[in-house]
């Protein structure tokens, strides 16, 4: 595997990127130092392969067709000065992993800040019958054509194009719009989500398929002589119907917000028409979002720039309260984000595609959201985050807690209880913590740091695709038990900074696994650590004081 090594002040950079606000397309445009390159690569993918995707900023374009696959990709860079720029040279880069039949291409050191702008442009020629699996996180655009094998996407903000995929599709976005056409009869399954966007499928006139679409707030329109069943529940409105008598494919399509299109391919969407009984209009938000007062402007400023690891992504909330004095409940709307900057009781967050923000909570805390990020200062009681898409990031979760994304990265500065975080899939980083610390993902990196008391209890770190590094101190006493699963050409392996590990490399059916086991200074409980397709790095932190520099 071929890892891109980052430099002490790519490290800085990312640090120092965190604690600045995040800057939009024009604003980047204005930063006065800039920089663009282009690559282009051949990447072995054996016939009929998997071939992994993962750009968090940046457009993704691909297209079946040839005999081998050839990445293109184009950097820009934006910086407010030279070192940073230079930074963003070394940090910003394409990572290739994994094996021949499971080939993992990710980007690595992207940025959105006032001071840093990195974005990685993908532009891909793959042969057909290979499965694909594409994650993107902000983009302009992400389209796949002429495909033939498994297709998935997931995608958080950015438009979603599917053209003439034969083979199964599964897409699932949060802020996107989403266009699948088909030239030719549709012949395999296809799904696809969108909390906040629209869904528009397009078929040939003659397609017999079944068809499943549900929406919450949004329609369901038809370009199609259909007759189905409407089916309205608890706000959740449902449609089914056999097209053209029905057939072998099943399409599904489901979404919160938008509206949902099923048309023939040559007729255009305003042709469609409603198939749910009496199907709403699509309704206006309940206001405007409040504008700032000036009671709350240093409030927001205040929490953005002390409690929050990264700044707030949303640009306008609907709820903005500086201070709750006792216990706060509260269930939002569609799309609607909320920011409190203290609360002194517990906070119960019921989301609805939105972004929530909250500074301090002097008790548990509790954030259920269908899909949107969460972003967390300090925290004082048991914390719960859950959210169906988007990323999580606290910086205090002093009980621990629980954590959890459908998609999205994970990031938590500081953990002083027993912490749970599952992703199904992102990177997952949990910088301090004195509490033991259980991760799961099933694709991204893990990083984790515990601290002296921390290093005392049984911790578990599992990737089922990615890299895995546990810092740990040097006068920690621990049992190492570590796992890496990867194909037989592979060459991942344990790295650890303390001796006395026993490493074993063995086949395991078509695939080798490297296990490696161990005493640290006369051992302790035990480290559970499993990677597939990745490396596994144990190193000596130096044991520092307990807890985080701020609580």
């Amino acid at each position: 595997m071929r890892r891109a090594r980052n430099s002490a002040g790519a490290v800085a950079l990312a640090i120092a990127i965190l604690g600045s606000a995040p800057a939009g397309a024009a604003e980047a445009n204005k930063l006065p130092k800039s920089y663009s390159d282009k690559s282009t690569r051949t990447v072995e993918v054996r016939p009929g392969g998997i071939l992994w995707i993962d750009n968090s900023i940046g457009s993704i374009i691909v297209t079946g067709g040839g005999d081998k696959v050839v990445v293109e990709t184009t950097r820009v860079l934006r910086a407010a000065d030279d070192a940073t720029l230079e930074a963003l040279k070394k940090g910003a880069v394409v990572n290739i992993g994994g094996s021949a039949e499971n080939r993992i291409v990710k980007s690595t050191g992207l940025a959105n800040a006032a001071r840093a702008f990195a974005r990685i442009d993908y532009v891909v020629t793959v042969p057909a019958n290979t499965t694909l699996n594409l994650i993107s996180g902000v983009a302009e655009k992400v389209r796949v054509s002429g495909m033939s094998a498994k297709l998935y996407v997931r995608n958080w903000r950015g438009s979603v194009e599917i053209l003439d995929a034969k083979g199964l599709v599964q897409v699932d976005t949060v802020n996107a719009n989403v266009l699948a056409s088909f030239s030719q009869r549709p012949v395999s399954g296809s799904q696809f989500s969108s909390v906040n966007g629209n869904i528009e499928i397009r078929l040939p006139q003659a397609s017999k398929f079944e068809w499943y679409a549900e929406t919450m707030k949004g329609d369901i329109m038809a370009g199609f002589p259909v007759k189905g069943r409407a089916i309205d529940k608890s706000g959740q409105r449902t449609f089914q119907a056999s097209v053209n008598g029905g057939g072998p494919a099943s399409i599904r399509a489901s979404t919160i917000t938008g509206r949902i299109y099923l048309l023939p391919f040559e007729n255009a969407r305003s042709l469609a028409a409603s198939v749910l009984p009496q199907a709403p209009q699509q309704q206006a938000p309940r206001g405007p979002a409040v504008a700032e007062k000036d009671d709350i402007r240093g409030v927001y400023q205040s929490v953005v720039q002390t409690l929050l690891i990264e700044p707030p992504s949303a640009r306008s909330f609907v709820v903005r309260k500086s201070s709750v004095a006792g216990n706060y409940e509260y269930v939002a709307h569609l799309g609607e984000n909320v920011f409190v900057g203290q609360i002194e009781g517990y906070a119960r967050i019921l989301a609805a595609g939105g972004e929530v923000v909250l500074g301090r909570v002097a008790g548990d805390c509790t954030v259920r959201s269908q899909g949107g990020p969460v972003n967390l200062g300090e925290i004082s009681g048991t914390l719960e985050a859950r959210t169906l898409a988007g990323g999580v990031s606290v910086r205090s979760a002093k009980k621990g807690g629980r954590v959890y994304t459908g998609g999205g990265s994970v990031n938590v500065r500081y953990s002083g209880g027993p912490l749970t975080i599952e992703s199904a899939g992102g990177d997952v980083a949990v910088s301090d913590s004195s509490s033991r610390v259980a991760v799961s993902t099933r694709s991204g990196d893990i990083r984790v740091k515990l601290d002296p008391r921390g290093a005392g209890e049984a911790s578990e770190l599992r990737t089922a695709r990615g890299n895995v590094l546990l810092e740990i101190g040097r006068t920690a006493k621990f049992n190492v038990d570590a796992t890496i699963m990867m194909d037989a050409d592979a060459a991942n392996r344990v790295e650890s900074d303390f001796p006395g590990l026993t490493i074993v490399r063995e086949r395991v059916g078509d695939r080798m696994r490297v296990h490696a086991t161990g005493k640290v200074n006369g051992g302790g409980p035990v480290m559970t650590i499993a990677a597939d397709s990745g490396n596994i790095q144990l190193r000596r932190a130096p044991d520092s004081p307990v807890g985080p520099a701020l609580r």
